[in-house]
């Protein structure tokens, strides 16, 4: 018995080329979060269906392109007591911008390469 339909297969497959076209009509943070939002609704309904690794990876490649994106958007912060919390900040936790900003900083690098590379 499949549990995992080939509706779902289909999309989670065309998901990075899609996430893609998504991104390239974003100019907010707000739209990237909630097209983060429903990349990661994707991503828990594949993992409760227990899909298998060839279906997982295309989610996780495109989540890791909105996050990317969602780096590439938001201020450098500043440190120190003084920081005041930007737009951003009402979004995501101080964490997630700094994890997000590294994604988008070394999203060329020969790692984050490799395994955009591995994905495919």
């Amino acid at each position: 018995m499949q549990l995992v339909t080939k509706t779902f297969e289909r999309q989670a497959l065309a998901f990075p080329e899609k996430v893609d076209q998504a991104l390239a009509q974003i100019s907010t943070i707000e739209e990237a979060k909630d097209l983060l939002d429903k990349a990661s609704a994707m991503e828990a309904y594949a993992k409760q269906l227990k899909v298998g690794i060839e279906v997982g990876k295309p989610i996780a490649k495109g989540i890791l392109k909105i996050k990317a994106k969602l780096g590439d958007m938001m201020p450098a912060g500043t440190r120190g007591r003084g920081n005041k919390i930007s737009p951003a900040g009402e979004v995501f936790s101080p964490h997630q911008r700094t994890d997000y900003r590294k994604i988008a900083a070394n999203k060329a690098s020969p790692a984050t390469e490799g395994l955009i590379q591995s994905w495919r």
